[in-house]
This record gives structure tokens, sequence and C-alpha cells, in this order.
């Protein structure tokens, strides 16, 4: 991975840290339009079954920017509050199986 500067690295690792919930797997470093970004990976466990659910942190360094998604319905406002000091700055997913009639969605009995 190119260099950060310590003002970059300590943002990344601020980031990571700060959702302590989430246990990070992997990142890609790239470029994306015209700006690098890391790409994080990472996994919530839950409480209710045997599923994880995933976070995608994309950092910005030139900027100190931060954008996110997650599949967790429960966190993704803490994880709002957490990046951008307001929990209602997300965006609620819905469940493919509730929407889409596919075989290869993910069946629930409980919508979780």
């Amino acid at each position: 991975m190119n260099i950060l500067t310590k003002g970059q690295y300590d943002f990344v690792k601020d980031c990571l840290s700060d959702l302590a919930f989430v246990y990070w797997d992997r990142f890609i470093d790239s470029i994306y339009n015209k700006q690098r970004r890391l790409r994080f990976y990472g996994w919530i466990e839950r409480d209710k079954d045997s599923y994880k659910d995933f976070v995608v942190l994309d950092i910005f360094p030139k900027d100190l920017t931060v954008d996110y998604l997650t599949s967790s319905d429960k966190l993704t406002e803490e994880i709002s509050n957490i990046l951008y000091g307001d929990k209602n700055d997300h965006i609620t997913c819905q469940r493919v199986e509730s929407i889409f009639k596919i075989s290869n969605s993910i069946k629930l009995e409980r919508g979780e």
C-alpha cells in the first residue's frame, strides 16, 4: 500500500477502531473517480442466528471523508452516528426476499 501521511493513517485507524463491534477482514487500495479510495470489508456478529452482517467502509484519504454500506438493520444508525455524528444520516437496507421472488436469496423465518 502506498504511504499515508500520519494524519491520514490516524484518521483511517480511528474510523476502523471506532466501529469496535465490526471485525475487519480485508481491504483494497484503489482509484475511484480519480481519487484514492481504501475500501474495508468487515463483519458484525448477529445474536439471533448464525449469519453475520457485512460492513463496507470507503475512506478517501486525500480529503479524509468516509462512506459506508451495511446489511445490519440493527446497527446502521449507530454506525452513522459514529462516523457522521448523525444517527439519521443512513439508508436502511431492505430484505431481498421481501421484494424479489428469487430462489437464491436468504430466507429468514423471523424476518431479522
